[in-house]
């Protein structure tokens, strides 16, 4: 007996999610992530993870693969194996496992930095400040979003752990890159971005600088680019494996790396919404569907097309948000009550008088995650 299939049986229109009508991410709200480390392929208990699924009724876990770290034998020489891997297929291992039990799998993904032989191999692949210096974090280099790196290698890794390991989908906790604060001068930037405006990159952010505004329109163009990119590439997985990436409940975090949760809502085939379900939810519930009763946080992947239906061109995006501005569910186009009840990542700014502060969305969030004894964390396992 799977998980799935009692879960599934007291929804409405579990007929049609039983004969496969309706695809996972339209029957998929409680999820559990296990953050695996390094150590845990030595001692990591799936029998227990199993039984805490089970316990807790997840109909979809969120697993590690790789990016900065491999929990699988990779073929590419260069994406970092975890140190105690040893010759152990641990995604697929918990991939497995979790389809036996009729669960939905999404691979984890962090990839925006490697270690230092990546960078050895591939100095150009990396983002440079306005000294030339490589951009930094702890030990690791950053990697530019318009190198090879995001275009030719990371297309590669998801395609790579799709065919080896069928996962539903993959999302990437940081898929976006740099962020505003940190400017890339690398020459795939200074070419790109020339080609494009005619202009050099500006030397320093300044929101009265034209050069610096076209800067930040081009860089959030070049996130929806890598959105789209990378579903193409999880399309080896068939053509409901999508690539979603994670994003956050804070606006001014959204903006200040580039992540537009509006416009792939509204324009790409994919968009994705966490949404806190304290109070009323704005996130949309499918026709034939039913979310479960107690509180949790589903991640709501929404196709285009079971979404209200949007035949609009891309929405231009101000260099700056209004000075006020109210929130809507960019997914059901329905403005937000409180921040509890918001669509954490799919923001649409609207003019009005008075702004409602998103702040406490995020934390909603996290609270939220942990309801129904869904821990967030390998807990036991650290």
């Amino acid at each position: 007996m799977t998980l799935l299939a009692p879960v599934a049986a007291a929804l409405p229109g579990a007929a049609g999610a039983q004969s496969g009508r309706l695809p996972w991410y339209l029957r998929t709200y409680r999820w559990g992530q296990t953050n695996i480390t390094e150590r845990d392929p030595t001692r990591y208990d799936i029998a227990w993870w199993r039984e805490h699924w089970r316990r807790t009724r997840v109909q979809g876990v969120i697993i590690n693969a790789g990016g900065i770290v491999a929990y699988y034998p990779s073929k590419f020489p260069l994406h970092y194996r975890a140190q105690f891997l040893g010759g152990r297929d641990l995604f697929r291992e918990l991939a497995k496992a979790a389809h036996d039990d009729g669960l939905v799998v999404m691979d984890r993904m962090d990839s925006n930095r490697t270690a230092e032989d990546f960078y050895r191999a591939h100095p150009d692949w990396f983002a440079l400040d306005v000294q030339g210096r490589p951009y930094r974090a702890a030990d690791k280099y950053l990697a530019c979003i318009n190198s090879p790196y995001y275009d030719e290698y990371l297309p590669g890794v998801l395609r790579e752990i799709v065919e080896r390991s069928r996962p539903e989908g993959i999302t990437d906790n940081s898929w976006a890159g740099q962020g505003r604060d940190s400017i890339c001068y690398c020459p795939h930037c200074e070419r790109k971005f020339h080609a494009k405006t005619g202009q050099a990159i500006p030397r320093r952010a300044d929101w009265d600088d034209p050069a610096y505004r076209r800067w930040i329109l081009w860089s959030y163009e070049r996130r929806l680019e890598v959105w789209d990119l990378n579903n193409r590439a999880t399309q080896a997985g068939g053509p409901d494996c999508i690539w979603s990436g994670l994003n956050s409940g804070s606006v001014s975090s959204q903006a200040r790396s580039f992540r537009d949760g509006a416009t792939p809502a509204a324009t790409s085939p994919w968009g994705t919404c966490s949404a806190p379900t304290t109070g009323a939810s704005a996130s949309p519930t499918p026709p034939g569907a039913a979310r479960p009763r107690d509180p949790i946080t589903p991640i709501c992947v929404l196709p285009r097309r079971c979404a209200p239906a949007s035949t609009a061109p891309r929405p231009a995006m101000s260099p700056r948000p209004p000075a006020s501005a109210t929130l809507s569910c960019a997914a059901s186009r329905k403005p937000i009550s409180s921040p509890s009840a918001a669509c954490s990542n799919l923001w649409r700014a609207l003019p009005v008088k008075a702004c409602p502060s998103p702040r406490n969305a995020s934390k909603a969030y996290r609270q939220s995650r942990t309801s129904g004894d869904i821990r967030s964390h390998s807990s036991r396992n650290e």
